[in-house]
């Protein structure tokens, strides 16, 4: 008879223990999942930053290429206006030459009638 009421007791601590582990592994498997959900959302939180990341260097992108192309149009029309006063600066030469021309026979006139 004592061995069964030891046997009994034997039991009833290896459940009571067996309980306690269940119980403490419950709470370890809480832990990990509430930690798992901070991580899910912290992630997220990560990712929608790299989007935003994203979007802003892509806006950057977007107005160096609107940069390019107003560069390149302001080059143009540098080019125009570089071709304009060059012909200027031929006529401008031109017309003195002729003014010098000019001077050079009325000078040469004006020895004569002397």
């Amino acid at each position: 008879m004592e061995e069964k009421t030891v046997l009994n007791e034997f039991v009833h601590v290896l459940k009571t223990f067996s309980q306690e582990v269940n119980q403490k592994l419950e709470q370890i498997d809480k832990r990990i999942e509430k930690t798992s959900q901070k991580m899910d959302t912290r992630f997220r939180e990560m990712d929608k930053r790299f989007q935003d990341i994203d979007k802003r260097f892509q806006d950057i992108d977007k107005r160096f290429l609107e940069m390019d192309t107003r560069f390149d149009r302001l080059e143009t029309k540098v080019d125009g206006i570089r071709i304009d006063l060059t012909n200027v600066q031929k006529t401008t030469n031109f017309l003195l030459e002729k003014v010098a021309i000019h001077d050079a026979k009325l000078l040469e006139l004006t020895n004569q009638q002397k």
